[in-house]
């Protein structure tokens, strides 16, 4: 796929995450009140994993299996969050991820970044779909992937993992057609 993306939107810089970003995840991630509303992260979260974490995101990349990127305030480049294109289709599809750090929750930031990442999937990547999937009790997800032009697709009981225990979790699509008219 070429070298990370570098993205600026209004408020934010989307950009590769660096091994010194690796003790401010590892403390983001490491609050319930964030980790407990991900699918599938591990909780809690353990010592280090954040630097792990971070040393896989080249080779995922480089095989075009998934895209992460710091989300970042674009005044002063402080890291905030992370939106992610994982299980990438080349051509075809992807799924979208995003998480912001609690102190800069409910500003439009999980927005902006989710928008921002959307046009490069469907631009520069060229995808044809989409795909979300949130907790069912995560509202403020379901919000945005809502405003942002996702369509419910469907529920799967018991489908996703929060702190170790199933959880319901709604799937969401937003088709290129959607989106061109």
């Amino acid at each position: 796929m070429g070298d990370f993306p570098l993205i600026n939107t209004q408020n934010l810089t989307l950009s590769a995450f660096t091994a010194a970003d690796a003790p401010l995840v590892q403390a983001f991630a490491s609050e319930h009140a964030l980790i407990s509303m991900l699918d599938n992260a591990p909780c809690p979260y353990p010592d280090g994993a954040a630097a792990e974490w971070i040393t896989t995101h080249p080779g995922l990349f480089a095989a075009s299996q998934a895209l992460y990127l710091a989300v970042r305030l674009r005044e002063g480049k402080q890291l905030i969050g992370c939106v992610e294109l994982h299980d990438i289709r080349q051509g075809h599809r992807a799924e979208l991820g995003y998480w912001i750090a609690l102190p800069f929750q409910r500003r439009g930031y999980a927005f902006e970044a989710a928008c921002a990442m959307l046009r490069y999937g469907f631009g520069e990547m060229n995808l044809q779909r989409l795909d979300a999937t949130v907790l069912t009790r995560n509202a403020p997800s379901i919000a945005l992937l809502e405003k942002a032009g996702f369509v419910r697709e469907g529920m799967r009981p018991q489908w996703g993992v929060s702190c170790g225990k199933p959880e319901d979790i709604f799937c969401y699509g937003l088709y290129r057609a959607i989106l061109t008219g």
